[in-house]
């Protein structure tokens, strides 16, 4: 798991909040460590890594650092030569960066250098039939790796902690040259302070070297001992790791007037994230192949940048194409479930589960969807089956625990869920569940205990949030009650169940205005919600709005509920009288 917290080498150093971390609602100690983060981050582990479901675990302790064969390639050959004495073996069993191609040499960096963006989009896609440890220097990245792009014009200036690579890809000195990353970097020997600053302004005069050798010639304001990097490869601060400034690597003929330095507010990503076409950025061009139309097809649907578009010409490619692995249908299926399709999401789950039974996330895919129809028979025999197949995915495991609540199977689900909490003590969902549990078995003093468990680790947990709301407020503890609601709303403004119980409680806390905003924002949602009317006419009627309770309560007398007819007869005779 990623540590909220990190250690910055800026100003000395000092701790803050790791990338993503510096807002109220973040992943708290539930953001996952997988293979992808790891084929970057470090070396390769010396051992596979066991894919649980809801992250990996090591079966022995993995490097710590990048090695040489993240560079080299493997070098188990290299080594038994070395010790055997044969030199010349030594040096040609392993691979030399040198001696490749330009093309080859900058993949060799951009392996883990190029991130065209952080942002979702998604940045890259791994080709299926490679594991995330499968590159070797020397050959083409793109038979791992296809790399995306937002649209041309949509956020060309975006500055991001990944992106050396992309940015120096755009520069004129790129672009007109052979120059590659050790054109400046030594990556057996980083200088540091004055050493740098010499060593790279070196490397810009080896190409420039007769510009501004006069007085004259120097921009009018530049500091006398201004170089190079300070006006075409200035220090920035990063739009996505906001207490981290790099140099940017993108060359340009004239620094920017404003503050690069400028301290910045981390940016929710999810509200203000990208809409669009996905556009390929490397390689730049692909052969037109079945295989390559699907992959960027994918790309469109993968983090729902181009969901309106992209599942259509997904679906066509694969109607088309007829591809024989699992994944492609897999996303089709949870790009519908994104739009609430669950008649297709169900089609092409069970397409996934033809080509492949073993697909768990297939099998959690289709078990979701018949949740939502109200299958939980259906549901259940799926998840138990993906199970079967990762039977310590905790996540898998909650789920399943909610479908046998459903079920009324309280036993079944207390059970289950204890086997979830004992992989993720912390685990939201787990904890969320185990409380409505405890109230099955009127528990309530257990079931406040695991709800606050959930909110604890995951404080945007909109349900747990409600839940425990609505056990505070049959306690009559309102003002809590209230506090927790609004929480609860924050996350998920769009819950009418909850507008209508924080008005309910607003309303016993005597706060009328209040009450009836929350009130009539459920009818917005929910407009057949007769019993909401029923309760808006009472609050309007409590504080002598008498004409609107009125309107309410006629609305409300054409209920089909004969209780909610009832409830607003009432009102009406009460408002005569």
């Amino acid at each position: 798991m990623e540590l909220p917290l990190s250690w910055y080498a800026e100003n000395g150093g000092v701790w803050a909040m790791s990338p993503g971390y510096d807002r109220p609602a973040h992943m708290d100690f539930q953001r996952t460590i997988n293979e992808d983060c790891m084929s970057c981050h470090n070396a390769y582990p010396r051992t596979l890594l066991d894919d649980e479901g809801n992250g990996s675990r090591f079966s022995e302790a993995p490097p710590e650092g990048i090695d040489c064969q993240r560079c080299h390639g493997p070098g188990g050959a290299h080594v038994d030569a070395a010790k055997s004495g044969n030199i010349n073996l030594a040096r040609s069993a392993v691979a030399n960066p040198a001696g490749f191609s330009r093309e080859r040499q900058l993949e060799t960096c951009m392996q883990c250098h190029l991130e065209p963006t952080s942002a979702l989009l998604p940045f890259r896609i791994r080709r299926y039939d490679r594991s995330p440890f499968s590159y070797a220097p020397g050959h083409p990245l793109s038979d791992s790796f296809i790399y995306f792009d937002h649209a041309p014009g949509s956020n060309d200036d975006k500055f991001e902690i990944a992106g050396a690579a992309y940015r120096m890809r755009k520069s004129a000195c790129f672009l007109q040259s052979k120059m590659t990353c050790t054109t400046c970097h030594d990556p057996h020997d980083i200088p540091r302070g004055e050493d740098a600053v010499r060593h790279y302004v070196a490397v810009c005069k080896s190409c420039h070297d007769d510009v501004h050798k006069s007085s004259t010639s120097r921009v009018q304001g530049l500091a006398a001992a201004a170089t190079c990097l300070d006006c075409h490869m200035p220090k920035r601060r990063t739009d996505d790791a906001v207490h981290v400034v790099v140099t940017d690597h993108f060359i340009q003929r004239r620094a920017a007037i404003r503050d690069l330095l400028k301290p910045k507010r981390e940016v929710d990503e999810l509200a203000t994230r990208y809409r669009g076409e996905v556009a390929l950025y490397y390689p730049h061009d692909l052969p037109t192949t079945p295989e390559n139309e699907l992959y960027l097809a994918v790309a469109q649907v993968q983090q729902d940048s181009n969901l309106s578009a992209g599942i259509p010409r997904l679906e066509r490619a694969i109607v088309t194409y007829k591809p024989n692995r699992p994944e492609f249908a897999y996303e089709l299926a949870h790009a519908y479930a994104k739009i609430s399709n669950d008649v297709a999401v169900i089609k092409w789950a069970e397409e996934t589960l033809r080509l492949d039974p073993n697909y768990v996330p297939a099998l959690k895919e289709l078990s979701e969807a018949h949740v939502r129809r109200g299958d939980f028979q259906r549901a259940a025999a799926l998840m138990e089956e993906a199970l079967q197949l990762k039977p310590r995915d905790a996540y898998a495991l909650a789920d399943l625990g909610n479908i046998y609540l459903h079920q009324h199977r309280v036993d079944d689900a207390d059970r289950i869920l204890q086997r979830a909490l004992a992989i993720d003590a912390l685990l939201p969902r787990a904890n969320n569940t185990m409380a409505l549990v405890a109230i099955e078995r009127r528990h309530d003093r257990t079931a406040e205990q695991y709800f606050r468990r959930a909110i604890n680790s995951q404080p945007d947990l909109a349900e747990a949030q409600s839940n425990l709301a609505n056990l505070l407020a049959r306690r009559k503890e309102y003002r809590e009650a209230a506090f927790h609601f609004e929480q609860s709303l924050r996350s998920d403004p769009s819950n009418a169940d909850a507008h209508r119980s924080f008005g309910l409680v607003l309303a016993l806390l005597h706060e009328t205005m209040r009450a009836a905003v929350e009130l009539r924002r459920a009818i917005e949602l929910q407009p057949r919600n007769d019993q909401a009317r029923v309760d808006l006419g009472d609050v309007l009627a409590s504080s002598g709005r008498y004409a609107e309770a009125a309107r309410e309560y006629e609305v409300a007398s054409r209920s089909a509920n004969p209780e909610v007819r009832e409830a607003a007869a009432a009102g009406l005779r009460s408002l005569q009288r």
